[in-house]
């Protein structure tokens, strides 16, 4: 199997969400011997030594984009890269838009979410603009779409029912630490029991609920701190750090975000939807519950056993499902075992295997034509 992964949306300076899976489906495709993997960013070839680098746990990422913006890595040639296998099947494996086609014999694409389609008042209008613009060209183009979850294939095919029996669903992997519950130490120090909050500052990740459940029960803040880490998004010009009880740290590295989610009394995730949330798997990994709104594909990946929903349009709701953790008992050695079990299914090995099962069989039926809309 001769693959071209789109590495480009792994180039962040701050990865999170889509650049993750990018990282994770390279990192899986680099485990499998028997499958010919190319990267490229836009109409350059990577070194797969660079990528190597790049998805290594330990990996300086900001060093290496760097590096790679100064000129410091030697690009190859794409279209002489596809050109060299004219015999065999070439996929090309989009984790985002598609914004080059040199001309593969069978195109991929990941789906997350259709957020800028479903709720578009949570985006800038330039990147509603952005995925209309690339939207239909690129799933009728598709020979598979993959979605992250059910809901997201729900949301596809309610905009687009004619892909119907070009699309599927295969949960995507988390790649954390060896010892998922080995850590020790509060890299926080705190003096309270603290709640995490990850995500961008953006109006998705409705943190404004956390802002307004402070303001009315300000008690809350002497019973538990409330630490958020995140990049500035959009729209959003609230600062969370100006309320009591809350710590926002920015954008941390790997390592930080781990031993954070571990050391935490619970993952707090109030967004009024999501196409999959990695998160909710990150903090299960560290055996660690979640306190999560009932929104997207959330109740669809969560661990019920463990996991406290609420209404993410609800101050009372919220507050019922905070209070119900802090002063409930702490979690046993059963429930956090029971998380990392539930955790340990969501790994890039498996996603990379059902890619590969999902494209052999397509590659066995007759190809359809395109559908121009």
């Amino acid at each position: 199997m001769i693959v071209f992964l789109d590495f480009e949306p792994a180039l962040e300076r701050q990865p999170t969400g889509i650049a993750n899976v990018t990282m994770g489906i390279a990192s899986g495709l680099l485990e499998r011997a028997e499958v010919q993997t190319f990267f490229f960013s836009r109409n350059k070839l990577l070194p797969r030594s660079f990528v190597l680098d790049y998805v290594s746990v330990s990996a300086n990422r900001a060093q290496l984009a760097k590096t790679l913006a100064s000129g410091g890595v030697q690009f190859g040639n794409l279209n002489a890269a596809i050109e060299k296998f004219r015999e065999g099947t070439k996929i090309g494996i989009y984790p985002n838009v598609k914004f080059l086609r040199p001309g593969f014999d069978f195109e991929l694409q990941i789906i997350h979410d259709l957020t800028y389609l479903k709720y578009p008042q949570l985006h800038t209008m330039e990147t509603v603009n952005f995925y209309l613009n690339h939207f239909m060209n690129d799933i009728n183009s598709n020979d598979l779409s993959v979605c992250d979850s059910d809901t997201t294939r729900h949301d596809l095919l309610t905009y687009a029912p004619h892909v119907q029996n070009s699309c599927t669903v295969i949960y995507p992997g988390v790649a954390g630490p060896a010892d998922p519950i080995g850590f020790t130490t509060d890299p926080i120090e705190s003096k309270l029991p603290f709640f995490l909050l990850i995500g961008t500052v953006e109006p998705r990740k409705n943190l404004r609920l956390v802002a307004e459940l402070l303001r009315s029960h300000p008690e809350l803040s002497r019973m538990a701190e409330f630490v958020h880490i995140g990049r500035r998004g959009w729209i959003e010009k609230f600062n969370l750090s100006t309320l009591p009880g809350v710590r926002a740290l920015g954008y941390v590295d790997d390592n930080t975000r781990w031993r954070l989610l571990h050391a935490a009394r619970a993952l707090i995730f109030p967004s009024l939807y999501e196409g999959f949330g990695l998160p909710l798997i990150e903090a299960a990994r560290m055996g660690t519950m979640t306190i999560s709104s009932l929104a997207g594909s959330l109740p669809e990946i969560a661990e019920p056993s463990t996991t406290v929903f609420f209404d993410p349009t609800s101050v009372k709701s919220f507050h019922h499902a905070i209070l119900s953790v802090l002063i409930g008992p702490p979690p046993s050695a059963e429930s956090k075992a029971c998380l990392v079990q539930h955790s340990a299914s969501f790994s890039w090995k498996r996603y990379v295997e059902q890619l590969i099962q999902e494209i052999d069989t397509r590659l066995a039926k007759p190809r359809m034509p395109w559908i121009i809309m």
